[in-house]
């Protein structure tokens, strides 16, 4: 595969946004971010995201990432570091509910964080495989068909963790004290709800 026909490109974006902007670890985390510190807060993580995934497409792309998944064991190493941040994240939340000087007790997801996620992030494997392995042939693949499409991905992704946190900064003003505290509680339970479900799951498929 050398070239691609519109509609092929289409139909990838389409893949990749029906997966981007869909709830997900990468838009929960933004919700919360733009909620507490406003969309502003969620550029360097919608970057760390976009780059991230754009990267582990690449890596899908010349077979690295099938090798990877096939490792004996390799499946729950992605899984316990993917719950395991959540879980920190999830904990830092908590805290925040614990705490009147919210602001002053975490912070949102830098750059690096974000970007090195997507490697324990199932939504970004299941993208990443499934766009590779659709849309690229194994035996004919080309660098830059391979650019392209890691160039889209990364372009969609980065307005989908953008719009999840402007979602939450809506609700900024009319969310205080006690309420914003509440929400960050709910946030909390359900990252780590998030890690304890991605844990039983890759019990499930062992």
């Amino acid at each position: 595969m050398t070239t691609l026909s519109p509609l092929q490109i289409l139909a990838f974006c389409n893949f990749v946004a029906a997966i981007a902007f869909t709830p997900g670890p990468n838009n929960a985390i933004a919700s919360v971010t733009g909620l507490n510190f406003g969309w502003r807060a969620a550029l360097p993580q919608a970057l760390g995201v976009a780059c991230g995934c754009a990267a582990l497409f690449c890596v899908t792309a010349a077979g690295v990432g099938a090798l990877v998944t096939a490792l004996p064991g390799s499946s729950w190493v992605l899984t316990l570091g993917g719950a395991g941040y959540l879980a920190w994240l999830g904990w830092g939340f908590l805290r925040m509910h614990a705490s009147a000087m919210t602001a002053k007790v975490t912070r949102p997801p830098r750059f690096h964080e974000a970007a090195l996620f997507q490697a324990m992030n199932p939504k970004a494997w299941i993208a990443s495989l499934g766009g590779s392995s659709a849309w690229l042939a194994s035996s004919q693949i080309s660098l830059k068909v391979t650019a392209l499409l890691a160039t889209l991905y990364a372009l969609i992704c980065f307005p989908s963790v953008l719009s999840w946190a402007m979602a939450g900064a809506v609700f900024r003003g009319r969310l205080e004290g006690n309420g914003l505290r509440w929400f960050n509680f709910g946030a909390g339970v359900l990252l780590l709800l998030t890690a304890g479900w991605m844990v039983i799951e890759n019990l499930d498929a062992t």
